[in-house]
């Protein structure tokens, strides 16, 4: 799964316009995770983003996974008081 095909691409908007990705990219991504058409008519549409974006999780959290069986790449888990370190020493 290719995850540099991003969900919802940042494109310029106009003042005082809503913050909600064009239609075609949420019906793109919905054909691209297999949701059935008639599901997809049903739905509200808050209700089809909220199943895309936990599509867009489990596939991250899988491309994770995969990277920490790779004994090139690490991956630590953080915790919070690991980024509040962090955060004070980079600012």
């Amino acid at each position: 799964m290719e995850l540099s095909n991003r969900a919802f691409p940042r494109a310029p908007k106009p003042m005082g316009a809503p913050a909600i990705p064009p239609l075609f990219n949420v019906l793109q991504k919905a054909i691209n995770y297999k949701i059935p058409y008639q599901l997809m008519a049903r739905l509200h549409y808050l209700d089809l983003l909220l199943m895309i974006v936990n599509y867009e999780i489990q596939a991250i959290e899988e491309y994770m996974k995969s990277k920490k069986d790779d004994s090139e790449v690490e991956i630590h888990e953080v915790r919070p008081e690991e980024v509040g370190y962090a955060m004070k020493k980079t600012g």
